[in-house]
């Protein structure tokens, strides 16, 4: 009983990488990739011409990045997704955008991760949310070597800048400059170096 466990154990990992190299190559061919790129499943891609991969890009399972041109009642979008070089993204991260994020080179995406430039209504709170109109209160700027944490959330009018280190489980709400290390909710900068 144990040889047949093992063998199916082992079938189902060589399926499970099958599987993730046929939806990478789907995805790199969509987003019209060059480089080095590698998704596991499951992952949700939507908008893919409105992201500009600019290197090589690797994700765990779990990914879901949205561009987002249609929302409700008819609100049209024009949404920028921009992934520089050597970007690595860990389980569960959802980077949703209506309007620009840009996430720079060498820059680490650690786990349940959440980018955002938009939000769910702004005065209408006697709609359901997913009826609420989206809006974005400004673009997203990621710099380069960042280190993003395991439960960040990242929210919108924000610049993060280069080598910086974003703790785990912060929120930022308000611009990081470079080379600083920034934790708590809201996101303060605690260290620079």
């Amino acid at each position: 009983m144990q040889f047949i466990i093992s063998i199916i154990v082992v079938f189902r990992h060589k399926w499970i990488r099958l599987l993730n190299k046929f939806e990478s190559m789907y995805y790199q061919g969509k987003l019209h990739s060059k480089s080095y790129f590698h998704i596991e499943l499951p992952t949700h891609i939507s908008g893919t011409e409105h992201i500009e991969l600019r290197g090589s890009f690797q994700s765990l399972d779990g990914l879901r990045m949205s561009c987002i041109t249609k929302w409700g009642g008819g609100e049209i979008f024009n949404p920028q997704l921009v992934i520089e070089d050597k970007v690595i993204v860990n389980k569960n991260v959802h980077i949703g955008c209506i309007n620009r994020i840009t996430i720079g080179k060498d820059t680490i995406i650690g786990s349940n991760v959440l980018i955002t430039d938009y939000s769910h209504g702004d005065k209408e709170y006697d709609l359901a949310p997913s009826n609420r109109p989206l809006y974005s209160k400004g673009t997203v700027v990621i710099g380069k070597n960042v280190w993003i944490g395991e439960n960040a959330c990242i929210l919108p009018d924000v610049t993060i800048g280069d080598n910086c280190i974003i703790g785990a489980g912060s929120i930022v709400t308000k611009s990081i400059p470079d080379n600083s290390i920034a934790v708590g909710n809201p996101a303060r900068v605690v260290k620079q170096f």
